[in-house]
């Protein structure tokens, strides 16, 4: 085999791998769209933009044109808690008083977003939303090439 291949998977290996390092702290960010920066997307925490959001596609569009989006509906999942298997998970609620639960290594965080409000969620975190909420929000899931290709293999 090829070597330049061989340091190639390795390395894409083990930058895939870097993506299941979480820190060991969990908290809620919170922020507003002036003082967003990219920066929040790093610390691997579940980020909530308190400014009421009227087009979820112009964000999107702006912040992640270089990633995969998708729809995500949530009714196509019959589990309570959902793994998310997104770089990141960027909801809307279209709602006041729409609680998220969200976990990671067994801590538990709640949200209640109001309407307008947006939460992203990183990669590996589980998330609950209560069935009464579950038509009141807008899912979009946000993929770079690395999670993309690793939501073959879970």
């Amino acid at each position: 085999m090829n070597f330049y291949l061989i340091i190639t998977i390795i390395i894409i290996s083990v930058y895939a791998y870097c993506y299941y390092i979480t820190p060991e702290t969990f908290t809620i960010l919170q922020t507003t769209l002036n003082n967003f920066s990219f920066d929040l997307l790093l610390e691997k925490q579940p980020i909530v933009i308190s400014d009421k959001i009227v087009d979820i596609n112009q964000i999107i569009e702006t912040w992640f044109k270089e990633n995969f989006i998708k729809d995500i509906n949530i009714n196509d999942y019959n589990d309570d808690w959902i793994i998310n298997k997104n770089k990141y998970l960027y909801i809307q609620s279209n709602d006041d008083n729409v609680e998220i639960i969200i976990s990671r290594n067994n801590n538990n965080v709640g949200i209640k977003l109001k309407n307008k409000q947006n939460l992203i969620i990183p990669f590996m975190c589980k998330y609950y939303i209560d069935n009464t909420h579950k038509n009141n929000i807008d899912i979009k899931g946000i993929d770079d090439y690395i999670t993309y290709f690793l939501a073959f293999f879970f």
